[in-house]
């Protein structure tokens, strides 16, 4: 592992797995600058259906649930979130769905 990669960056356990995997150092230590760190307790939303898609994020540790509410005002898992899975939706205007917090959850924001 270089040794020019931001320390946050060179100990995360799931970089190697996530969108980040593919980056250089300037490219990873650029992203670094604009990025923070962000902790969910278990059952804390990372973002609810039809607010604002304003972030997304890597899970560095924890799980992650995607539900959806049904017409009939049941609620659908649609998918789990693991460490290295990317969170959110890119340049969208609305989350489509909820992301909620199974465990305690790590994310690099």
């Amino acid at each position: 592992m270089p040794c020019d990669l931001p320390p946050r960056c060179a100990a995360c356990t799931a970089r190697d797995m996530a969108l980040c995997d593919g980056l250089g150092g300037a490219e990873l230590a650029a992203v670094h600058d604009i990025g923070r760190r962000r902790r969910l307790s278990a059952g804390q939303a990372f973002g609810w259906s039809g607010d604002p898609a304003s972030h997304c994020a890597n899970l560095v540790s924890g799980v992650l649930k995607v539900s959806r509410e049904e017409a009939d005002g049941g609620v659908q898992i649609v998918g789990l979130l693991y460490p290295g899975n990317f969170v959110g939706t890119l340049f969208a205007e609305h989350c489509g769905d909820t992301i909620a917090a199974l465990s305690d959850a790590d994310l690099c924001v």
